[in-house]
């Protein structure tokens, strides 16, 4: 911790700060007689990953110039709602996630894990492996489309979102509404 002169140091630091706990959390593995089944720090790890996404796409709130494509079309980001939609942009490897999905990331996966530290059921997580996909859509025996996170690959394209972002301050700050709306918090 530190005393920030801006609002850009204070976002740096904090992004970097969630990267080293997230990477901690999913590279830190259970012991089955510590814990009772093997596995990762998932649930704060997923936790954090997930709130540094919603972190990126909120300060793109607004900003008009600012396109991602979702399902063939361009769209912005407005709303808290949206704000998953930045897994679909360049700083997230362009992922390609239709909005349905999105939206179950958001709803089942992000605030569940945030406010209730759970999934929805018949969601799922998997540590899964560095150069696989983040993101797996199974169907189940009706059709219906859920999304399983796979931890390592979303830390992996977390960090570089984080770093790309990071890089990309500058010209981003002065066009967000959040930004402008965290300055003007002071008592």
């Amino acid at each position: 911790m530190a005393i920030y002169p801006d609002l850009k140091s204070m976002l740096v630091d904090s992004l970097k700060e969630k990267i080293i706990a997230v990477d901690y959390c999913i590279n830190y593995r259970k012991k089955v007689h510590d814990w009772g089944s093997n596995g990762c720090l998932g649930f704060p790890g997923a936790t954090l990953l997930f709130s540094i996404a919603d972190t990126l796409g909120s300060y793109f709130v607004g900003n008009n110039t600012f396109k991602i494509h979702v399902d063939g079309k361009s769209k912005e980001i407005r709303n808290t709602g949206d704000h998953l939609l930045i897994l679909n942009s360049k700083y997230y490897g362009s992922q390609n996630l239709n909005p349905h999905i999105v939206k179950k990331l958001y709803t089942n996966y992000r605030s569940l894990l945030t406010h209730n530290s759970v999934l929805a059921f018949d969601h799922f997580m998997d540590i899964g492996v560095p150069e696989g996909p983040p993101f797996e859509i199974k169907k189940d025996a009706n059709g219906v489309e859920t999304p399983c996170v796979n931890l390592l690959p979303f830390l992996g394209i977390s960090k570089a979102a984080v770093d790309n972002f990071i890089s990309d301050l500058d010209s981003i700050l002065p066009f967000s509404k959040y930004a402008k709306n965290i300055k003007m918090k002071q008592f």
